[in-house]
C-alpha cells in the first residue's frame, strides 16, 4: 500500500464514519486562506499547491488514477 492509498482510505474513513470532511493534512499557512475569494489571493495559493503537488506526485510515480482516487476521497464535489 502506498501513503496515497492509506491517506485516502483514511480520509474516505472519516467522512463514511463520522462525517468530517478532510481538506487537508495540516500543512497550509492560516494566513494564505486570508483572501477567501475565488479571484484572490487565496485562489492563488490553491492553483499552486494543486499544480505543484501534482507535478511532485508524477515525480513520484504516482498517476492521474491515483490523483481521482485520493480527491475523491474527501467527498468534496
Amino acid at each position: 500500500m502506498t501513503l496515497w492509498e492509506a491517506v485516502a482510505d483514511t480520509v474516505s474513513e472519516v467522512r463514511r464514519d463520522h462525517g468530517v470532511l478532510m481538506s487537508g493534512l495540516g500543512i497550509e499557512k492560516v494566513h494564505e486562506w486570508f483572501d477567501a475569494t475565488k479571484n484572490g489571493y487565496g485562489a492563488e495559493i490553491a492553483a499552486q499547491l494543486v499544480l505543484m503537488g501534482v507535478y511532485r506526485a508524477a515525480l513520484l510515480g504516482y498517476g492521474r488514477s491515483d490523483l481521482i482516487r485520493l480527491l475523491d476521497a474527501t467527498g468534496v464535489q
